[in-house]
Order: C-alpha cells, then structure tokens, then sequence
C-alpha cells in the first residue's frame, strides 16, 4: 500500500501515513483519493459543524447557491448555466456552520468539469434539493421531505452510527426553511438561471 488511515472516532484524531517508496500522482490515484475524502468526511461530521454533500454550487456575487440530489438530477448541468467562473466544485462541497452563518466551501473532490482546486468559500444564501421538469419553479420543501433528500446526500465514510447520528445532527443544525427549498429546473439556461438568481 502506498498510504495508510488511522482514525480515532473517540479522540477526533486521525493519522495519514504514507509508503516512502511510493509516489502520488496528484488526485489521479483513485485510492489515495477515496481515502482521503473519507478522512475528510468523517473529520467534517465529528467536528459537529458540518459535511461533506455530494453536489455542485455557484457563487453569484457573494450568494452562494447548493443543488443537491440524487444521481442524475442535474447537479452539473445546472451549475454550468452560471458559467465556469462562478463555479466552486460540481460535484462535493463542504457544508461549514460558523456561528450563526452557514457557508460553502470548495473541495479538491472534483467532478466531470475538473475545476480549478483553488480554495473558495461563500455565505449559503440557497440551498435546492433538484428535479428535472418542462419548467422552472422554486417550491417550499416540507422538513420530512428535506431530511431524507439531503441525508443521501451527505458523504459517510463508512456505516458507523456514530457518523450517521452526526450527519443528522449537522444537517438539521444547518436548515432554514428560507434557505433550503425545492427547485423544479428544465434545460433552458435563460429560465432557469432568472428563477434562481430572483430566488435570492
């Protein structure tokens, strides 16, 4: 092995040893990659302030906006109606309570467009749990529709209760029912980005 994990669900500690004869190659190898993630993952739920979500964000001047759901939704085709720019990861963020604010940052945890790994950060100004349709709507989403979305959502390292309690805990540390809502998006970028943007 070229690396190995140690992690300490108890202290919060965890140790990421590597082999001396072994080099990385940058994110290409997919092992050192999934580990990492899910130290990453794991050190995020236990610091009791956050997550890692599979999904993709914007930042359109200073609002940040989350589009999450399930395998195929359209978390990267929605992202880049916004344009390359605005773009922090298409395909994990973190989701980081600091106070009373809630913020996304990008992850080195890239998806099909291979964005910049520059580390950004914004204020969650939206937060849409996504489905396709033939029009564009923004919908309130009721608390037992939205848990059950976001969790699937979340990255969990492993089956652990301890982690599974933790994301629980985190993500409804993290709603607000004027942030978190349903986005009903069809394909045409000038619809769908006027009814996002007017959301803020």
């Amino acid at each position: 092995l070229t690396f190995r994990i140690e992690l300490d669900l108890i202290s919060q500690r965890g140790s990421l040893y590597f082999h001396p004869r072994h080099t990385i190659h940058g994110w290409r190898n997919n092992f050192f990659h999934a580990a990492l993630k899910n130290l990453y993952a794991a050190l995020s739920l236990l610091s009791g302030q956050g997550f890692l979500m599979h999904s993709s964000a914007v930042d359109l001047e200073d609002n940040g906006v989350l589009f999450f759901g399930r395998s195929g939704a359209g978390k990267t085709t929605i992202c880049t109606m916004f344009g390359r720019d605005n773009i922090l990861n298409d395909e994990i963020n973190l989701i980081h309570k600091s106070k009373n604010d809630v913020y996304i940052y990008s992850t080195p945890f890239l998806g099909s467009l291979r964005m910049s790994t520059r580390h950004r950060k914004t204020k969650l100004k939206r937060a849409f749990s996504l489905s396709q349709a033939s029009a564009t709507s923004v919908q309130p989403i009721i608390l037992k529709d939205l848990v059950p979305a976001a969790l699937q959502c979340i990255a969990l390292p492993s089956k652990s209760k301890i982690l599974e309690t933790k994301a629980l805990e985190n993500l409804t540390g993290v709603i607000h029912k004027d942030v978190w809502m349903k986005l009903h998006f069809c394909k045409n970028t000038s619809e769908t980005t006027k009814t996002v943007v007017g959301s803020l």
